[in-house]
Order: C-alpha cells, then sequence, then structure tokens
C-alpha cells in the first residue's frame, strides 16, 4: 500500500500546495517539471502559458490515510483500556489493604472484560513497552503480567476457560503484597534479610486471600501461590521443582521476570528487551521452563526484527535477523548500511530499543 497515488487533473482546477505526481514534459520531450515539485501560483500561470491541458497530482492514498487513523484510533482505546484497568486495580488493592479481603468479583470482571480486550489488542508488547508508568510499579506490574500472561498463553495454545484463568492468576499473582508492610514494598534500598522473608511470603498471603473461594479454579490459585518457584528448587516460598509446579504458574515466572526487567523501579531502573531475553536465556535451562520460554523468546524475537535501537557508539541501528541460538544478540543494519553481527561482536553494546 503506496503513501501516495497519482491522479489526473485539469490544470484549471489545479491549485497552489498541490504535488507534481509525474515529470510535466514538453513538446521536444524535455522536463518542464520535476515530480515532487509544490506547484505556486507562478508556476500555475506557467503551466497555463505553456498551453498544457492537464497534468499528474500526487495525492495522499486515502487508504493509508484510513490506516493510520485506524491506527491512532486503536492506540487512543488501548491507553483508555489501560487506565480505566490501572485505576480499577488501584481501587481494588487499597481494599484488599484496609478490610484484608480481595474483591475476586471484581478482579475477574476486570480481568474478562478490559484486560481481555487488552491481551487481544495489536501491537499490545509495543503500547507495554513504551508506556510511561506512574509511580505504583505494584499496581503496573500487576496489570501487565496478566495482558502478557494471556499473550503467552495464546502462544502456546491455551484457550477458552484456562486462558481465561490464566490472565486472572497473572492479575492476582501479587495480590498478597497489598498485605505487606508498604514500607518494606517501597524501599528503595537492598531489603534486610528480615524484611525480604518478609517480602517472599506475598505468595503465600495471595494464596490464602483465595483459597476459601470455590468460584475460583485450584488453577488460579496455584499461579498465584507458585509464581516464585524454579525447576530445580530454588525459588520460593516452598521450594517446588519441575513437575510440582503448576503450568500457570511456569507461565507466569517468565513473564513476572520479562516485565519486571523492562520496568522502572524504586530500586532499579529498566533495562532494553535484549538484555532481557538475555537473562531468560540464561535462566531457561534450570530455573524456569525451557519449553514455554523458548516460545516466548522465538515470539519477542520476530516481534524485535525491523525495530530499531541506539548502539552504545550512538549509532541507531535496525534489527534484521536473529539465528535461532542467540535471541538476544541479533544481526543488525546501521544507517549507513553496515551489517553487523553482534553475536560475533560482543564489544558493541545495545543501549536502548528507539522505535518498538
Amino acid at each position: 500500500m503506496g503513501q501516495f497515488i497519482t491522479k489526473p487533473c485539469n490544470v484549471k482546477d489545479v491549485v497552489p500546495g498541490m504535488t507534481v505526481g509525474k515529470p510535466v514534459l514538453g513538446n521536444n520531450g524535455r522536463v518542464l517539471l520535476s515530480e515532487g515539485i509544490i506547484l505556486s501560483q507562478r508556476i500555475i500561470e506557467q503551466i497555463t502559458n505553456w498551453g498544457l491541458q492537464q497534468i499528474d497530482i500526487q495525492e495522499i492514498n486515502q487508504s493509508v490515510v484510513d490506516h493510520v487513523q485506524e491506527l491512532e484510533e486503536c492506540a487512543r482505546q488501548t491507553r483508555e483500556n489501560y487506565e480505566n484497568s490501572l485505576d480499577k486495580l488501584k481501587i481494588y488493592f487499597e481494599q484488599t489493604r484496609r478490610y484484608k479481603k480481595l474483591a475476586v468479583a471484581s478482579m475477574w470482571e476486570l480481568a474478562h472484560t478490559l484486560i481481555g480486550q487488552l491481551t487481544n489488542t495489536r501491537g499490545i508488547i509495543s503500547f507495554l513497552l513504551m508506556l510511561e508508568r506512574k509511580d505504583d510499579y505494584t499496581l503496573h506490574h500487576s496489570l501487565n503480567v496478566s495482558i502478557l500472561a494471556g499473550v503467552l498463553g495464546k502462544w502456546l495454545g491455551v484457550t477458552g476457560q484456562d486462558l481465561e484463568d490464566l490472565i486472572l492468576s497473572g492479575l492476582m499473582h501479587d495480590t498478597g503484597k497489598a498485605l505487606v508492610d508498604i514500607n518494606i514494598l517501597n524501599k528503595p534500598d537492598k531489603l534486610s534479610k528480615k524484611e525480604l522473608e518478609v517480602m517472599r511470603y506475598h505468595p503465600i498471603l495471595g494464596y490464602e486471600l483465595l483459597r476459601d473461594n470455590q468460584e475460583l479454579s485450584e488453577a488460579i490459585r496455584l499461579g498465584v501461590l507458585q509464581h516464585h518457584e524454579r525447576m530445580d528448587g530454588s525459588g520460593y516460598p516452598l521450594k517446588l521443582s519441575g513437575g510440582q509446579i503448576h503450568y500457570f504458574a511456569k507461565i507466569i515466572a517468565i513473564i513476572d521476570i520479562y516485565d519486571a526487567m523492562t520496568s522502572d523501579r524504586v530500586y532499579k531502573s529498566k533495562v532494553d528487551p535484549f538484555s532481557v531475553i538475555e537473562t531468560l536465556n540464561s535462566e531457561m535451562f534450570g530455573k524456569i521452563d525451557a519449553e514455554f520460554c523458548a516460545v516466548f523468546l522465538q515470539n519477542i524475537s520476530n516481534y524485535l526484527t525491523g525495530k530499531f535501537m541506539r548502539l552504545h557508539d550512538g549509532r541507531v541501528a535496525e534489527v534484521v535477523y536473529f539465528d535461532s541460538v542467540s535471541h538476544s544478540r541479533p544481526v543488525v543494519r546501521t544507517e549507513d548500511n553496515e551489517f553487523i553481527d553482534l553475536n560475533r561482536n560482543k564489544d558493541i553494546r545495545i543501549d536502548e530499543v528507539i522505535d518498538v
């Protein structure tokens, strides 16, 4: 779909500001006006004096205009849905902190309406990466994990009620933090050993908030309880391993790491998605589910292909290719058309993604 189309126009209908769509030729074949010339009143008078009856004018392709307007409307609706979800989630977390009880029915409705729409929104990964987040990390993180758990779930073939339950489990995975001392939760410095123990208890607190609700599937509760468990048994709070961990928790664990690293927190700045991919690459053998992680990395790599980044030396480069092994060090093309395999040029670093 070209951005512009060329249409013939009678000279008497030509007005200043129009653009020449094709070269205007004289009787001897000489170019009188080049393509791309913006017409002024003087040039129009000159065309009339040449005795021309018709010239080709360049116009914006209406289908392109419609497509741009569609994208703009989609972006507006996405931001509105996200902000509305965040506002609702803030109320639910505040109610949980105050009354020590989770508004499960309200969370369920949120997960299956606004968040369900966000999960199916075109460009949602781009939106979340570029989002300027407000102060409350836990709220943004809970919402993002819910959305991205649904995205990864679909990539893995999860459908129907299971997918809806996975989205809800992702939304509630950190609800236990609503019962953690706010001073610990928002501490900008490294947590003490005792504070770390308190923080690591939040999956149990979240599970206890859900335990007596008979309307929730056990899968939802286990996703909340086990999302910090690791395949080798090094996680918490129960030191589970391998097959003891529910697949909801395995999916949420991957998304939890990804979103935490691509977010600004009180004690740590966000990193670029390529660094996150590198971390997940190193974690996927032993720590997190290798099969699920491989699907996530492949899809994220596909998504990042064609995006632009800034290298540490200031050059802008486009991602053109990922090999099947290294998802964090792609082949890129610089502004001066130099192709660089970052996997073979370890001294060249990626500073930031500037177009997602």
